[in-house]
């Protein structure tokens, strides 16, 4: 410190320090711990100083005009960064030592390879070849040349192929540029021949299953239920809908098929004052449209039967005759009504007043029919005896009429009450003509118990 303290007799040493032993100027400082060390600070006074330095230390942030971060600019060409592993001599090929580069002329940066461990944003990326997980935020557009992806895509936002809009509420759109009836395809194992797709024509959806090759296939409808799926619809390659089955119907009625294993019908829902219909058509136009309907008006509840674009029967359900028909009824089978009303001229097979039943008895029992006859003939000959079949009406008369052919001897079973107790003795001359009258007084199962009858006898 001698020659400190000689040269610090020059002035204050509280001002102006010197230290020979370690080369050191202090300014303010009796400790100096640089080559020069200034105490509170350094100040350069004027319109413009220049402070220069190879090694700045020390807190910069009352410093201003400094630019943040690295900044590389070229009057042309390229500027390069070199990231290089010598830690002496001299880079001799920058051109190919050179892994990151500054093009001032095309305003382009470009690198070898780079690794991210982070996050990449990017924009206006010219191709994307992805090995792994892609995540696009704001979209992805695809204008040309295409994208290729190995692994899992998951985008955020909307996707849009070749189009500038989507459809309203889309999240993925591809714009075709005109109509085709397959804009979107999805193959199967042979995709020549397999494939489903997707487009539009002339404003219309277009939905195509099957193939253009040698396979006729349709279009499937599946949902699930518990994990497990299920065909519910189909539409096959003739056009016909199947629904519940893979089975079409009878050929004359095959275009739509509904099938259940359990109960199964069609519903057609319309307001509370309108009509139902179901319409059977050969043409496009006119009554040639409605030649046959099924029309149900909900208000007033009457169903409606059309032939012939005409209303032929009518079932109302507000009137005491529930059913019109207009025109004629012809039933082949048997029309049974509890009654009957108009104008029955044109029936036939209808007896009017008694009906009357013959036979000839030789020797036999007769039985005279009383379910079917009022007036009962019967030509005896020998021993004949007469009863009664089928179950009478209370009340109903009936009348026998004997004729003897030969000598005959006629009696009765015991159904027949006579007024003495005992049936009358009738002629058995040849020719001899007998008239029994009775009224069925009780009927029992299929013959009766008691006929009150009376006797008029050799009408001859």
């Amino acid at each position: 410190m001698t020659r400190a303290v000689q040269i610090a007799e020059l002035g204050d040493q509280n001002v102006f320090t010197v230290d020979g032993d370690n080369s050191r100027i202090g300014i303010g400082t009796t400790n100096p711990q640089a080559l020069l060390q200034v105490g509170t600070g350094v100040s350069v006074y004027g319109n413009s100083g220049i402070v220069s330095a190879t090694t700045y230390y020390g807190s910069g942030a009352e410093l201003t005009g400094i630019t943040g971060g690295a900044t590389l600019s070229a009057a042309s060409g390229s500027q390069r960064v070199v990231v290089t592993s010598l830690t002496s001599g001299s880079m001799t090929a920058a051109g190919t030592d050179a892994d990151f580069a500054w093009n001032s002329t095309t305003n382009t940066l470009s690198a070898t390879n780079i690794s991210v461990s982070g996050t990449l944003t990017y924009e206006d990326v010219t191709n994307v070849d992805s090995v792994g997980l892609v995540t696009a935020r704001s979209g992805l557009r695809v204008v040309g040349g295409g994208l290729t992806v190995t692994g899992v895509s998951s985008f955020f936002s909307n996707v849009l192929v070749g189009g500038s809009a989507g459809a309203v509420g889309s999240k993925v759109n591809i714009f075709n540029g005109s109509d085709a009836d397959n804009i979107l395809g999805i193959t199967g194992a042979d995709e020549s021949s397999e494939y489903a797709a997707i487009g539009v024509n002339g404003g219309n959806a277009i939905i195509t299953g099957g193939g253009a090759g040698s396979n006729s296939a349709g279009i499937v409808f599946r949902t699930a239920s518990s994990g497990t799926e299920a065909e519910v619809a189909r539409l096959d390659s003739s056009g016909r809908l199947l629904l519940g089955t893979t089975t079409e119907g009878a050929a004359l009625a095959d275009n739509l098929t509904v099938a259940d294993s359990s109960d199964c019908g069609i519903t057609i829902r319309s307001g509370t004052s309108n009509y139902g219909s179901i319409y059977f058509s050969d043409a496009t136009s006119g009554a040639d449209e409605y030649r046959g309907q099924i029309e149900y008006n909900h208000n007033t509840d009457i169903l409606k039967f059309y032939a012939g674009a005409s209303n032929k029967l009518t079932i109302n359900s507000s009137l005491g005759k529930t059913v019109d028909i207009t025109g004629n009824l012809n039933v082949s089978g048997v029309a049974t009504a509890t009654e009957y009303h108009g104008d029955g001229s044109n029936l036939t097979g209808i007896s009017v007043g008694l009906s009357t039943e013959a036979f000839t008895s030789s020797g036999i029992v007769t039985a005279v029919r009383l379910s079917t006859a009022q007036d009962h003939k019967i030509t005896a000959t020998g021993i004949t005896t007469i009863t009664s079949s089928g179950s009478g009406t209370e009340g109903e008369s009936h009348t026998i009429r004997i004729v003897n052919s030969g000598i005959a001897t006629v009696g009765f079973s015991t159904y027949f009450l006579f007024p003495s107790g005992a049936a009358p003795s009738l002629p058995t001359a040849d020719g001899a003509i007998s008239l029994i009258s009775f009224t069925v007084h009780d009927s029992v199962g299929a013959g009766c118990t008691q006929l009150l009858a009376g006797a008029s006898v050799n009408f001859s």
